[in-house]
Formats: structure tokens, sequence, C-alpha cells
């Protein structure tokens, strides 16, 4: 699904925050592409360049595929890739490190705490699409090792509360709340 907020003139397409893990890999790989074509035109004959462009237009089927309401589909090509990844790429995870955190918006921060919100990235930086019900507040729980800039929505700065130290399963953490309680409604935020 394609979301177009007019406010700041982007298209958002929409992406399944459990399909993060593989998005994030393949833009990498998608990213080292673009570069080695740059040095060397010939890049798109030889077999390594030819499997990213396949990942990413499969990782694109795949999305579609949730989009239009085929989980089932969707999840067998996320599974695929998931799995082909390593093999076609031993050493690309070495590259990066993946951190757990979550994102969401309620009440209370431990309602946040779960697999709806859980989130597995080399940074929090991107754009979100969260839905917000009257009266939520936008939480962030993340490892101490994370950091970021600044945190937006629709080009203004979030005002966060400072962060607070919370221990989940052994791990330091810290937990950020907004300031301010938010409207019903879908939100885009984006964490630089």
């Amino acid at each position: 699904m394609i979301e177009i907020d007019k406010s700041v003139n982007v298209v958002y397409e929409v992406i399944p925050t459990r399909y993060l893990d593989v998005y994030q890999t393949i833009m990498y790989l998608y990213t080292q592409y673009g570069l080695e074509v740059i040095k060397d035109c010939k890049t798109n004959c030889n077999s390594r360049t030819t499997k990213i462009i396949e990942c990413y237009n499969l990782f694109r089927a795949c999305v579609a595929a949730y989009n239009i309401g085929r989980t089932k589909q969707a999840d067998l090509m996320y599974n695929y890739l998931k799995g082909q990844l390593p093999l076609y790429y031993p050493n690309m995870r070495k590259s990066f490190n993946t951190y757990t955190w979550y994102l969401g918006c309620s009440t209370e921060y431990e309602n946040i705490i779960d697999d709806t919100h859980k989130l597995e990235t080399p940074s929090m930086a991107n754009q979100y699409i969260i839905n917000i019900s009257n009266g939520d507040y936008i939480f962030i729980v993340y490892p101490k090792e994370m950091t970021y800039n600044k945190i937006t929505m629709s080009d203004f700065i979030v005002p966060f509360d400072d962060p607070v130290e919370i221990t989940l399963d052994d791990k330091e953490y810290y937990m950020i709340k907004s300031k301010t309680n938010y409207r019903e409604g879908s939100v885009t935020i984006k964490i630089e």
C-alpha cells in the first residue's frame, strides 16, 4: 500500500515492521550495488549484483503481497529471503549490528513491550507510520548503545522527556516518552 502525505510532499510505501530486518539488509546491499555500478559499468553482469537485484525485486513482491492481503504468500517470500541472504552474503551481517528496540503509542510504556512493537534494526534512523489512540503518548524503548539525533513528526521536532533507565530481560535500556499526548490518527515519525 502506498500512502501519500501531501503536507510534506512525499510518498511512503508501507513495509510491515516484522519484515524490517530483511528490508534493512537488502537496502544495505542495494546501496553497495549502486556504488559498484558507479565504479564499474560492467557490474550488472556479475552474479553477486544479479542476486542483489533478484532479492530486491522479491522483497518488493513480498511487500506487495502483504499490502493486498496475501500474507501467507508474503511470509513465504520473506522467509525465503531471510534464509537465502546469509547464504548469498555470509559476511554481510558482520558489517553492522542489529538491535532490538520498541516503538509505539500507549498510556504506559509497558504496553509496547511486545512483538507487535518490537523492531530489530541496525539503527533507529528511518520513518515509521504509527497509529495513535486518543490520549496516547509516543514511547521509544531502546538499548543504551543506540543513539539518535532528533525525532520529528510532519517536520516538527517531537519533544520527549529525558531518558529513563529501565531493565528488560537483564539488559539496560532507555525509555523516552513524548511530553504531550496526541489525538487519534496515523502519524509519520522520522528518527534521525
